[in-house]
């Protein structure tokens, strides 16, 4: 009797009279029969379903297909008059209808409506179960390796640990601010596209891949209320885009905005992760930043075509151990972990290319002189920096090079006499010319270099043989 509603409702009711002057659900209409008119009156239609008003706008289900045909449950707007040439006037009684949005982030107790407020967050799909997770701890391994970053004789963590509270907090905990996760490597076939490919399997709809343009216009509704925010290929040029990366990566509020609508504030808890295979100079990152976390990944030494199927399988189970395990480290800053934890040397890297010209040229002569001779500190006066380590002829760069000085965190000492600076002299000899070293007196405020601020030990050894 699956043809007609009456029908149905008749034939069952004879033998099941418990279902008399009671809703019931047919093809997903909610009806109840009247026995006045002796037919099934229809309660809630099934498209009411479909649908939702908050505020003044209606919004519409509707599922979206990706290029691997996986549909994807989202929303989007909907004139009341397209509404009722569909489905008829009727159906606005039965619409839910909410007074706000709202931007609540929780993957274990999630909530649709609040205080009568619409949850823009997308409900999380999976269930935590028990089961092997072998292979996607594997997977964090590669990423992020086995290194151990000892802080102090109590305390040391391998940093594929420090992922694993990285992922736990953003499963467990988030709307806690965590650092701008960077996976960069100039190499083909590392896994960095991988890596943001199963997250975004893991967190679906709260999970966005945005590309470079997306951060250089005001345009963000796409991307706003997402958990993850995520980019490949990065290359960030210009320095207000990467300022505005870093002040979001902190905020607790953002205005969502798009084309021909009005602004919104919102609550915002969004975690960076930023891919490149421009490993030395994807961004500018400046020596006193500690928002950044930045990853070399290596080369997959075995290649896997069925790599991202088996963390997609795995991921009820990965979620059950998340769910579990402890976070190993303690909250020392806004973004959780101490900053001694994200210091890598693919950071280190970032940052002496994200410096200005001006110090790089300084930084590099200053190692050209420390190579050539035998002292384990040079002092110097600011006119002979200009001279002979800035390479300038004239005073017109003095207050830059000064002021570059300070930022790298030199000061002048007092006067003093008898001061004696190596420098490098050019002297011509028939049909060649010849350098030395010579020191020069003089006399003034002056600075103070270290030969371990410019050159490691190992840069010592390998240039042992000519030094002198």
């Amino acid at each position: 009797m699956l043809h007609d509603v009456d029908n149905f409702f008749l034939h069952h009711a004879e033998t099941r009279p418990e279902l008399k002057n009671v809703d019931f659900k047919f093809n997903g209409t909610l009806y109840r029969y009247d026995e006045t008119e002796n037919k099934c009156i229809i309660r809630i239609p099934s498209s009411a379903e479909h649908y939702f008003r908050v505020g003044d706008d209606y919004f519409e289900y509707i599922e979206i297909p990706d290029k691997h045909n996986n549909l994807t449950k989202t929303y989007h707007k909907r004139k009341k008059e397209t509404i009722k040439d569909d489905n008829g006037k009727d159906i606005f009684k039965h619409v839910p209808k909410y007074k706000a949005f709202c931007n609540v982030p929780d993957h274990i107790n999630y909530q649709l409506v609040i205080n009568n407020c619409f949850n823009t967050y997308h409900p999380f799909v999976y269930e935590p179960e028990e089961g092997d997770a072998s292979r996607t701890i594997e997977f964090i391994k590669h990423i992020f390796g086995e290194d151990e970053i000892v802080l102090d004789e109590n305390f040391s963590v391998k940093r594929y640990e420090i992922a694993l509270d990285y992922l736990t907090i953003l499963y467990k905990h988030p709307q806690q601010i965590l650092p701008i996760l960077c996976l960069v490597s100039r190499e083909r076939q590392t896994g960095k596209t991988t890596f943001l490919k199963w997250l975004k399997l893991i967190f679906v709809e709260n999970c966005a891949i945005v590309g470079n343009q997306d951060f250089e216009n005001n345009f963000n509704t796409h991307w706003a209320s997402k958990l993850i925010i995520g980019c490949d290929e990065t290359k960030i040029e210009r320095h207000v885009v990467m300022e505005r990366i870093k002040g979001m990566s902190t905020a607790s509020t953002i205005m969502k905005e798009g084309k021909g609508v009005d602004q919104i504030s919102m609550d915002f808890f969004g975690k960076f992760i930023l891919l490149s295979n421009n490993e030395d100079n994807f961004a500018t990152i400046d020596r006193e930043e500690i928002r950044f976390w930045v990853i070399k990944v290596p080369v997959i030494k075995t290649k896997d075509v069925d790599l991202i199927d088996d963390l997609f399988n795995e991921i009820p189970s990965f979620l059950n151990l998340l769910s579990q395990r402890k976070i190993i480290t303690q909250k020392r800053e806004r973004h959780w972990f101490d900053t001694r934890l994200l210091k890598t040397e693919a950071l280190d890297k970032i940052v002496a290319n994200s410096a200005p010209t001006m110090e790089k040229n300084i930084k590099y002569n200053m190692a050209a002189l420390f190579e050539k001779t035998c002292y384990d500190m040079i002092t110097i006066t600011l006119d002979d920096v200009v001279k002979y380590i800035a390479k300038f002829n004239n005073d017109e760069k003095k207050n830059y090079v000064k002021q570059t000085l300070h930022t790298m965190g030199y000061k002048t000492n007092p006067p003093k006499r008898n001061l004696f600076t190596p420098v490098i002299e050019e002297v011509r000899a028939e049909n060649r010319i010849e350098y030395k070293i010579l020191d020069k007196k003089c006399v003034g405020r002056y600075y103070e270099f270290n030969r371990t601020d410019f050159i490691t030990l190992e840069d010592d050894i390998e240039n042992k043989d000519t030094l002198f």
